[in-house]
C-alpha cells in the first residue's frame, strides 16, 4: 500500500498578493502614525491655534469699544456743535471694557470746560480707566448723602487684557493727534493680549477711520 508523505496542501502566496499586504501593512502604519500625530496636534498645537483665534476675536472687541466713543460724540456734536474728551459728558457707561480707550490729551478749546447752564466740562477725563475712578467715587459720594441711593453697576475693567495698566499718555508718540478739537476728534484703544510689552493699539477718527497701529499679535502665525 503505497503512502502520500505531502504535509497538508497550502496554497502558496502570488506576488501580487504579497504587494498587497504589504500596502495594507503599509497603510495601517501610516493610519497609526496619524492618529498620533493628531493627538499630539490637539493637546498641543490645537491648544494654542485655539487661543490665537479667541485673541484675534478679542481685537474685534477695539473696534466696538471705539465705536461707542464716535457715537457718542456724534450725539454731543448734535447738541452742542462741537466734540469732547470729557466721557462722563458723553455719557459713556460701558459694563465691560477689553481695550483701554480714551484720548491722550484733553481738549483745549474754552468751550471743552463749559458746560451747560454754568456747569464745568472736565476735558481731561478722557480715558476709561479715569472715568471708572470717577465713576465709582460719585456712587460712594451719593450713597453717603442718601442710603437708599442705588449705584449703576461699576465700569470692569478687564484683567485679562490688563485695562488698569496701560496709560494712553505713554502712547502719545502712537498718535499725537488722539483729542478732541471743535471740529475734529480721534479716539485711541490699547490693550495687552499677550505676555510681551507690546500692545495692540487701534485708533478711529469722526469721519469713521479705522486704523490698527500696532499688532500685537503680529509674531503670532
Amino acid at each position: 500500500m503505497s503512502m502520500n508523505n505531502a504535509g497538508p496542501s497550502s496554497k502558496t502566496e502570488t506576488e501580487s498578493e504579497a504587494r498587497a499586504r504589504r500596502i495594507v501593512h503599509v497603510v495601517g502604519a501610516l493610519i497609526v502614525l496619524l492618529t498620533v500625530a493628531i493627538v499630539v496636534w490637539a493637546v498641543f498645537g490645537g491648544a494654542k491655534w485655539a487661543q490665537h483665534r479667541q485673541l484675534r476675536a478679542i481685537q474685534i472687541g477695539a473696534r466696538a469699544d471705539l465705536e461707542l466713543v464716535a457715537e457718542a460724540q456724534k450725539n454731543f456734536f448734535k447738541i452742542h456743535g462741537f466734540y469732547t474728551t470729557d466721557l462722563k459728558a458723553l455719557n459713556l457707561w460701558p459694563k465691560r471694557v477689553l481695550y483701554a480707550f480714551g484720548f491722550v490729551a484733553p481738549a483745549s478749546f474754552p468751550e471743552a470746560s463749559q458746560g451747560p447752564a454754568g456747569a464745568a466740562w472736565d476735558p481731561d477725563l478722557r480715558t476709561i480707566t479715569k472715568l471708572a475712578v470717577r465713576r465709582a467715587e460719585d456712587a460712594i459720594a451719593k450713597a453717603k448723602e442718601d442710603p437708599n441711593f442705588k449705584p449703576d453697576p461699576p465700569i470692569l475693567l478687564s484683567p485679562m487684557t490688563k485695562v488698569k495698566a496701560i496709560d494712553l499718555d505713554s502712547l502719545s508718540a502712537l498718535c499725537p493727534d488722539c483729542t478732541a478739537t471743535k471740529t475734529t476728534f480721534k479716539v485711541m484703544a490699547a490693550a495687552n493680549l499677550d505676555s510681551d510689552d507690546q500692545l495692540d493699539v487701534w485708533t478711529m477718527d469722526h469721519e469713521g477711520r479705522v486704523v490698527q497701529v500696532q499688532d500685537d499679535l503680529v509674531a503670532i502665525p
